[in-house]
């Protein structure tokens, strides 16, 4: 019981995370080949360079947090993602792939962050927590995905995505109350 409150900030905190990786990892090719006018062979490098970028960012945030704690790491991506995103939507060409890498790195950083804090709240059942933890973060990710599938069909793929750029700092009020 004790784990209820914080578990249900940092899950709140984990979908919207997770709405906004998987909603970037959607619509990003959309966007690539139809507002950037780009290859369409190389939407798939776009995605790529996010999403490596991602990996490198989960096995830096966990040394990171180590020495200036973990909450603070998490209000970090959740913070410094947005801005990252934003000069990814107003670049071209080389800056879009670099500013979409630094987002990547940035936003998924906190992946394994999440996981450790989750566990802490409940000590004796590491299991549950990292079952919630993912399952429920990639669960809620897809049907937020789902959701913004009926954004980008009502108001567009730009839309849409200058929605999902802003949704890591829908999070940070929860993240901030999160006590660890």
């Amino acid at each position: 019981r004790s784990a209820l409150y914080p578990m249900s900030l940092l899950l709140a905190t984990i979908v919207l995370r997770s709405w906004t990786q998987l909603g970037m990892i959607t619509f990003i090719p959309f966007y690539y080949i139809s507002h950037l006018k780009g290859d369409p062979l190389l939407a798939g490098n776009l995605l790529f360079a996010f999403l490596t970028a991602g990996t490198v960012g989960t096995f830096l945030g966990g040394p990171l947090a180590d020495r200036v704690g973990h909450k603070k790491v998490l209000l970090f991506s959740l913070g410094a993602s947005c801005p990252l995103f934003v000069l990814f939507l107003l670049s071209s060409g080389f800056w879009a792939f670099f500013w979409l890498m630094l987002a990547g790195l940035i936003l998924i950083f906190s992946f394994s962050v999440s996981m450790v804090m989750g566990q802490s709240f409940m000590p004796h059942n590491v299991g549950m927590a990292s079952g919630l933890i993912l399952g429920l973060s990639f669960g809620m990710g897809g049907l937020g995905t789902a959701i913004l599938g009926l954004f980008a069909d009502l108001w567009g793929v730009p839309t849409t995505l200058w929605i999902i750029t802003f949704l890591p700092w829908a999070s940070v009020p929860f993240a901030v109350f999160i006590p660890y």
